[in-house]
């Protein structure tokens, strides 16, 4: 830091200098002894002071750190007399002195059984499954409630997106049941899944939901038609 402060003086110093700037200095050696005279005094104005022989101006590739700021790594396995010779300061055996990284995988337990071995496989995960967004039904209320969700018309699973209910959906939308025995807001909404404790406290959408095609896939299933209804539709088909 202090060898970069003593450059820039001496660039400052050297600009001043070409732009003719008159500085006075008088500097007696202190050999004679005499007395020092004063900056501006009556005396010819003098030149700025030579620039070091081992100068180099301030740019990208003279910019270093300061001296002893930086180490170099100590060279291992080099003789007896380096200091790290031989064992290269890792001491005698050892799990420790062993080359690898000298510790073992976060799960090995020392050779006995693993617990993730141990312990038995349950389940899977469904590669086919649908990622959807879950909402409860106090959050519907409190968008409705602050004037996010319209209570008039049908929403969407594009307006809930939209209104930032709930995040991008990818594979539908399911309505949970949090808060519905507190909720009071007429909503008309058009999604994939309801679950059966939400339906408890709505109404009967269930006999009038209709599937809603998203992507092409069929999340909700039409409503089926009674035995009836398939008989004269066959026999029209006839």
């Amino acid at each position: 830091y202090q060898r970069r402060v003593r450059e820039i003086g001496l660039i400052a110093m050297n600009i001043l200098a070409r732009l003719g700037t008159t500085l006075k200095t008088r500097i007696a050696p202190a050999a004679c002894g005499a007395p020092s005279a004063s900056i501006f005094s009556g005396s010819a104005p003098r030149s700025a002071p030579a620039m070091p022989a081992s100068y180099e101006p301030l740019a990208l590739n003279t910019i270093a750190d300061n001296p002893g700021a930086h180490h170099k790594s100590k060279r291992v396995g080099r003789g007896i007399g380096s200091g790290k010779g031989k064992t290269c300061g890792r001491g005698h055996k050892g799990q420790k002195s062993r080359s690898g990284g000298g510790r073992p995988h976060p799960l090995f337990e020392g050779g006995q059984t693993p617990i993730i071995r141990r312990l038995p496989k349950r389940g899977f995960r469904n590669r086919n499954r649908d990622e959807l967004q879950v909402v409860n039904l106090d959050r519907l209320q409190y968008w409705a409630e602050s004037g996010r969700l319209p209570t008039d018309e049908l929403l969407t699973m594009r307006d809930l997106v939209a209104s930032g209910v709930v995040g991008r959906a990818k594979h539908g939308i399911k309505v949970l049941g949090g808060g519905a025995e507190h909720f009071n807001v007429p909503l008309k909404l058009a999604v994939t899944h309801v679950t059966e404790s939400c339906l408890l406290y709505t109404s009967d959408a269930a006999d009038e939901e209709d599937s809603v095609d998203l992507g092409g896939r069929r999340i909700i299933k039409k409503k089926k038609k009674k035995k009836n209804e398939k008989d004269q539709i066959t026999n029209k088909e006839q």
